[in-house]
């Protein structure tokens, strides 16, 4: 797959959980996947930044840029979410639904100049898109500037939620006095249960005092309430923009990270899809639980508490249990009979020494030129012949009985008995069905051409034990296999009495059927969509982890 087919192709197994979501009328979550496709299509790194407007979120952006992009002061509410990109020199503002633009498409374009006066007015505009010779991010990755995460502004929440959606890695800067301030810690989690790659910056680090508290140990304190909070993060840093030289500053990472990161561009994209195709599809089956609550509520109302519904479920679990073993039982009966069976046969000594002895004899009178007596002995020597075959007949039939036969019989009266199948037809089945060592087997595993030796009569005595012990195996199977068929046929009984029992059990209560209904309904969305899901490939691992 080239370059330029990537793109199209990590947007391709979104297709699917798209067309989904549009059966479920769910328009929201439509949208957020078409933006997930859009994003997929663009084949950009987005790398977005939060934090509180007073943290130095903006001023670090600036730094990365290499220039003043974004104004220093959080006069633009950076009202809502910045892009930046590398390209010629301009900006892009998109007005709000009740502002008109001076082109009238709800698009004004401004010089960078002009950008901060425009700011100023941040609560008229949606969003704001910027490019500038920015020699970091290459034609690879645009930066987004989210609102700060302590604004009360529900469309500046709405603003970040939705760069979030879109961002592959997220930098959460905090100011050196409020890291484990309550809201910097639930948002960091926030950030962090969206499983796409996190980055702690703790910034202004010229605030620290070194002889009130050791900076090592300044670390371990954020690095303990971040793992009290269960926050998952890729990278801890330390930063300073006043003072570059801080012994602890760290910034001269950053650029290094997001250069390493744009190498990574696809690995990161494609595990951020997933992320957040994940995160939009758990948003609305919580959103479709809440349109199913009142109804829930109303019936469990009805039928007496959850205490009813989990009788019910109890009881229709012991009943499904019992269906399933129905079910299966003759399958596992005969792979016990057969586990059984196979070392009986393969531990039967069918052809000892002197059964080898008679084969001997018997392959002996079976040459060409066998001759008994002188002249005129013809009815001898066929005498002699049948003799042989008949004693090295009986003698296999006496050492299969012994060996084989009489087990199998038991083996198979108890397989019927165990189950109240056996009965005097089944002592007649063993009487006709169990095989027979004749004359005919001997001829069939003899060889005409085959000269007679010590070697060649201890393979025809193998052949000879193998043809017996596979006629006792079919024997055996055929007669379970029909003892296992009448019990399969009253299993179909038993379990036509189950589903009474369990249609029984389900017409106790309408409301009992219905909220069933309703949790299955919900159970079978759910992992319908999840399944439709992009393989959640994992994300590079963490670059600057302390």
């Amino acid at each position: 797959m080239s370059r330029t087919d990537y793109p199209k192709e990590m947007a391709k197994p979104l297709l699917p959980l798209r067309e989904a979501m549009e059966q479920t009328g769910d328009h929201t979550a439509v949208q957020a996947i078409t933006d997930l496709i859009s994003k997929a299509e663009m084949k950009h790194l987005t790398i977005a930044f939060c934090g509180h407007f007073s943290a130095g979120k903006s001023s670090l952006i600036n730094s990365l840029c290499g220039k003043r992009v974004l104004p220093s002061s959080p006069v633009p509410t950076s009202a809502n979410v910045v892009s930046i990109r590398n390209g010629k020199p301009r900006a892009l503002i998109y007005t709000t639904p009740n502002v008109s633009a001076d082109n009238g498409t709800g698009t004004l374009e401004v010089s960078p100049e002009e950008l901060e006066a425009y700011c100023k007015n941040g609560g008229a505009y949606s969003s704001i898109e910027v490019w500038d010779d920015i020699p970091l991010l290459k034609d690879d990755a645009v930066l987004l500037d989210t609102p700060g995460v302590d604004s009360t502004d529900r469309g500046h929440s709405l603003a970040t939620h939705s760069a979030l959606h879109l961002a592959d890695v997220v930098f959460y800067v905090m100011d050196y006095n409020h890291v484990q301030s309550e809201t910097n810690l639930s948002f960091a989690k926030s950030l962090s249960d969206w499983g796409k790659p996190l980055f702690l910056i703790v910034n202004q680090i010229d605030k620290h005092r070194e002889r009130e508290l050791s900076f090592d140990q300044y670390t371990e304190g954020v690095e303990a309430i971040f793992a009290a909070w269960e926050v998952r993060y890729d990278g801890l840093l330390f930063t300073s923009l006043r003072d570059k030289q801080h012994r602890y500053n760290q910034w001269d990472v950053l650029p290094e990270l997001i250069g390493h990161m744009m190498q990574e561009k696809e690995a990161l994209i494609t595990h951020s899809l997933a992320s957040s195709a994940s995160h939009v599809t758990e948003q609305h089956l919580t959103r479709e639980a809440e349109k199913r609550e009142d109804e829930e509520n109303s019936l469990l109302d009805e039928i007496g508490g959850k205490e009813g519904i989990e009788r019910l479920e109890r009881e229709l679990e012991l009943l499904d249990q019992q269906a399933a073993d129905i079910r299966t039982g003759p399958a596992r009966v005969r792979e016990k009979f057969r586990a059984e069976l196979e070392p009986l046969l393969a531990n039967a000594n069918l052809t000892p020494a002197d059964i080898r002895t008679s084969a001997a004899a018997y392959l002996e009178s079976r040459k060409p030129g066998f001759r008994v007596g002188l002249l005129f002995s013809g009815g001898k020597t066929e005498q002699e012949k049948q003799r042989r075959a008949s004693e090295l007949v009986r003698l296999l039939q006496d050492q299969a009985s012994g060996q084989v036969e009489v087990h199998i019989r038991t083996m198979l009266r108890q397989l019927g008995e165990s189950h109240q199948l056996w009965g005097a037809e089944w002592e007649q089945s063993l009487n006709t069905e169990l095989p027979a060592v004749d004359e005919a087997l001997l001829e069939m595993k003899r060889s005409a051409s085959a000269e007679v030796s010590p070697e060649y009569v201890i393979q025809f005595s193998k052949d000879v034990r193998g043809e017996i012990e596979a006629r006792y195996r079919r024997s055996a199977m055929m007669l379970a296999d029909r003892m296992l068929e009448a019990l399969g046929a009253r299993g179909e009984a038993a379990l036509q009495a189950l589903d009474a029992s369990r249609a029984a059990l389900l017409a106790q209560s309408a409301a009992a059927a219905r909220y069933t209904a309703l949790q299955r309904s919900a159970a079978a969305e759910a992992a319908g969509l999840r399944s439709l899901l992009p393989d959640a490939a994992p994300s590079p691992p963490g670059y600057c982890r302390r």
